[in-house]
């Protein structure tokens, strides 16, 4: 049962894994459209140009496998009988196919999905740019009021943080780069939590 349990908990963290990627896949309008996974076969029937998350659907599939591979071992060992166990057939067939299935689908997941992932950077730091949470980072130069004001101003206007700050302050050009680059609050709110777990 251990031996299942830890097989089973594989294919869990595998399975989020692959569901992670879907979901950051999905797009390019009405989704995260945060990656691209590789285009492994042709798309959609009913939509031209679509790409299927095929490879982490077939990883979804096989962890499905996983799970009903632990259930038939959990029943074969609850119809033991006293120090005997008739089952014990199940139970290796079951484990060393799970086994061998979960290693070919982590190496077709590795080759053939994770490896050729493409990140959408300039959307996501579109994104990031465009969120008025970033406008924090000016409290401690314009104070709060007045970077809400900026803040709310972007929102209602669709445009950045940036853009707005840069007409409604008198802080350089280059200081606002500086105080409102994503990548550096986010590196900094890194180090913040990670001083915190300390």
């Amino acid at each position: 049962m251990a031996t299942s349990a830890a097989i089973k908990s594989l294919a869990v963290h595998l399975k989020k894994a692959a569901d992670d990627l879907r979901l950051l896949n999905s797009g390019p309008r009405c989704g995260f459209n945060d990656l691209n996974v590789p285009a492994r076969q042709a798309g959609s029937s009913i939509m031209p140009a679509k790409v299927n998350p095929v490879i982490p659907e077939c990883v979804n599939q096989c962890c499905f496998t996983i799970f009903g591979m632990d259930v038939t071992v959990n029943w074969a060992v609850a119809e033991g009988q006293l120090q005997l166990n008739a089952f014990d057939p199940v139970m290796v067939h079951e484990l060393l196919t799970g086994m061998a299935l979960l290693t070919r689908a982590m190496e077709t997941f590795r080759v053939n999905c994770v490896e050729g992932i493409e990140i959408n950077a300039d959307l996501g730091r579109s994104y990031a740019q465009s969120s008025p949470s970033i406008s924090a980072a000016l409290n401690h130069y314009i104070g709060y009021e007045h970077a809400a004001d900026i803040a709310a101003e972007a929102v209602h206007t669709g445009r950045t943080v940036r853009e707005v700050a840069g007409e409604r302050t008198d802080l350089p050009a280059e200081q606002l780069d500086e105080i409102l680059d994503p990548i550096r609050l986010a590196r900094g709110l890194g180090q913040t939590c990670r001083e915190h777990r300390d």
